[in-house]
């Protein structure tokens, strides 16, 4: 008997089931007539915007919509003008009466709404005299920013072009972690150049310690069209005196040395641009601007994540259009050796020791032979006058000097931040010449 009861009871259960799954299909039928009902005769006109994907730090994309009509679209929408829905949505997509918004600037990872912002004149309209003759609906994209290093892969970190960060730092939901050679992720402590960093286990940057002391003179020494065939000694002598340099290379030059690049990191060294094949940027429109600067970046940066940090311009031009189209700090310099005009190491030596001062910026090229000589024997002396040889950002950041995109930096003497000596903006802009772009063709040869 109690059996049977349960059955029944199960039975009676379904049944509800069923009449609850019946009405809901029935209320949706019903729902959907009526809406078809209501639209009976309208021109429906439906406006989405597109769903776009970007790296962080990179160009926001040009945001836009999918506009679609069905329904009376001939209808008529003003008799005086004989103006239609059709031809009142051909409108929309010739980008008239809305404007596409995102709060998103493109730094920060994250899925952000694309919202469609209706003029108030139609708005006004739809919510008035075409009320009765148009349907209208508008839908939000989004944009995704994805982060501009790349994505997880277990405990390494993997590049949009699917190679490894090595010997690099990556930023992460506002967490810094840095990856070894092997890409590996870095966890306890590790020593880069003149500073130390203390990793937790899961990797993340807990804190970091300079031994540059800002009371002391300091120097940057800045390698310009390498990297050059004896670059790697230079770098063995910044190591052998625990010292670092800039280099500012050519993306030509770059493509063929990623060993060599990787090592100037590993060092604490800066690396930074110097255009793609040492042309004029101040004579060229934004797009050659970018494929000059941002070739160079990708190809540093394939090498070393968040690799380029500055921009020297080839000939130390520069134009407002360049100073508009390149998000990046403008290295010059204060004492030009002229080593590729002289192509003398003891000239070279001697135009440093002779007129260098503290918080210079210093203006050598690591592709001739003679300046390496004179680098091997500069770098010593230096240090025995008592100078640290830093980088720009580090002679920047000593200095309390903030670099920022689109200014020119000459040099960093005591007081830089509070005179603002940092950024002297001459009335001619600097031009090595035609024979520097001559030297620079003939080393590639």
């Amino acid at each position: 008997m109690r059996q049977i009861k349960r059955v029944r009871k199960r039975e009676r259960v379904k049944k509800k089931l069923i009449s609850i799954v019946v009405l809901c299909l029935l209320s949706v039928i019903l729902f959907s007539t009526a809406a078809a009902s209501e639209k009976s005769g309208l021109a429906v006109i439906s406006m989405k915007a597109k769903s776009e994907t970007m790296y962080q730090d990179s160009e926001l994309p040009k945001f836009s919509v999918d506009i679609h009509g069905e329904g009376a679209m001939k209808t008529t929408l003003d008799e005086k003008e004989q103006y239609t829905a059709q031809q009142f949505m051909e409108s929309l997509t010739e980008g008239k009466d809305y404007t596409l918004e995102c709060e998103s600037d493109g730094t920060k990872e994250g899925t952000f709404p694309v919202k469609i912002k209706l003029s108030d004149d139609l708005q006004k309209k739809l919510e008035g005299e075409l009320s009765q003759s148009v349907f209208f609906e508008t839908r939000d994209g989004t944009l995704t920013v994805k982060n501009k290093y790349g994505e997880w892969d277990g405990k390494k970190f993997q590049q949009p072009d699917g190679t490894y960060v090595q010997n690099g730092w990556v930023e992460d939901d506002g967490e810094k972690y840095y990856f070894d050679g092997e890409g590996n992720l870095v966890t306890g402590e590790l020593r880069i150049g003149v500073k130390t960093y203390r990793f937790a286990k899961d990797g993340k940057l807990k804190s970091e310690e300079s031994s540059i002391d800002p009371n002391k003179p300091m120097l940057a020494l800045t390698f310009d069209d390498g990297p050059g065939k004896r670059t790697g000694e230079l770098l063995d002598q910044l190591e052998k005196y625990n010292s670092r340099a800039t280099f500012f290379m050519l993306g030509q030059n770059a493509q063929n040395n990623g060993e060599l690049i990787k090592r100037m990191a590993k060092q604490g060294c800066e690396l930074s641009n110097h255009s793609m094949t040492h042309a004029n940027l101040s004579t060229m429109d934004p797009a050659g601007i970018l494929d000059e600067v941002d070739g160079t970046n990708r190809i540093i940066n394939g090498f070393v994540a968040n690799g380029t940090t500055t921009l020297r311009p080839p000939y130390g031009a520069v134009s407002d259009t360049l100073k508009q189209t390149v998000k990046m700090p403008f290295i010059m310099w204060s004492v030009d050796t002229l080593d590729w005009q002289t192509k003398n190491a003891k000239a070279t030596v001697d135009s440093v020791l002779n007129t260098v001062k503290d918080g210079d910026i210093v203006l050598m090229h690591d592709i001739h032979s003679t300046t390496i000589d004179a680098a091997l024997e500069l770098i010593p002396k230096l240090v025995e006058q008592g100078y640290q040889l830093v980088t720009v950002s580090e002679l920047a950041e000593a200095r309390g000097v903030v670099l920022e995109n689109g200014h020119q930096y000459y040099s960093f003497p005591p007081g830089a931040a509070e005179s603002g000596e940092a950024k002297v903006q001459p009335q001619e802009e600097v031009f090595e010449g035609e024979y520097h772009h001559e030297e620079v063709n003939e080393q590639q040869q």
